[in-house]
Parts: C-alpha cells; structure tokens; sequence
C-alpha cells in the first residue's frame, strides 16, 4: 500500500507518496530503458509538420544560451545546426542557408513532462517556425532516426 502526506511548504499543499515511488521515471522502475524526449514532446507530429514553416535535419553546433523561462521551463536562445537536409520549407538554391539559428524551450517540470536538451554533435529533425523580425523557433525536436524521418514524410504527404 502506498502511504501518502499532505503537506504544506511555503502556504502550498503538496501531496507526495512516502515510498519514494515517483522519484524515478515508470521506466526505470520496471528496469526498461526510458526514451529520450526533446523540445515539443506533447506536440503531435502531424500538427508540428502542418505548422511548421521549415522542417530540417541539423547537426547541432550550439546549444543556444539558457535563460529562465516560465516556472518548469529553460529557454534557449541563439541554438545554431549545420543544415543536412531539408524535408520541408527549403528556399530557391542560391539562397538557401548552410545553416540554422533558432530558440527553443525545454520543459523540466512536471517530472512526467520533462524533456532533454538537445545535445551538441548529435543530429535532429527541426519543427521550425518564423518569428517575429525573422527569427526562427524550434516548436519541435526529434533524433534524426530513420522511424522519426520516415513518420515526418508521411505527415508531409498527408
């Protein structure tokens, strides 16, 4: 059975088991390994691809610097990714960029939520969308695994 408090810290009610149970994702719980989530986790993918201006894989070369977001969240400002390859979005060749700045945000609560920073050298597939004065932001982010490329051609057929 699981035991579990009430609590009150600083005029909040917070309620926690007592058996440790939610300290550690269910994966790991149960001894499986746990999946690895990026910028745009609750985002479905055809509505990412049906929203995004550009859609690229990029290798990313700077993690952006981090700023305070809203509570549970780091923005991430002034990321840069090599251009592989364009999906979708790609402008006429002589003006086609070699690479991508963007911003991005990184969810960290609550723990069933919690996204991962992308990490520098490794390759992703980049739900971008136009800001405002022409600054782009990654709504979502994915491995560039060939499972992830091949759902996001098929959204882009639909």
């Amino acid at each position: 059975m699981t035991k579990i408090a009430l609590i009150r810290v600083m005029g909040l009610v917070v309620l926690a088991t007592l058996l440790g149970a939610c300290q550690r994702a269910r994966q790991h719980r149960r001894g499986t390994s746990m999946e690895e989530y990026f910028t745009g986790r609750s985002i479905e993918l055809e509505s990412a691809a049906a929203t995004a201006s550009r859609i690229v894989v990029g290798k990313l070369v700077n993690a952006g610097q981090p700023d305070a977001g809203a509570p549970g969240q780091t923005y991430y400002d002034n990321a840069n990714a090599e251009i592989v390859r364009w999906l979708y979005g790609a402008p006429r060749e002589p003006e086609r960029p070699k690479t991508v700045s963007f911003a991005y945000t990184v969810q960290k609560l609550p723990a069933a939520a919690t996204e991962q920073s992308p990490a520098v050298g490794q390759t992703y597939i980049l739900f971008l969308t136009e800001r405002a004065g022409g600054t782009m932001r990654a709504a979502k982010i994915l491995p560039a695994e060939e499972k992830h490329l091949r759902a996001v051609e098929r959204a882009l057929r639909r």
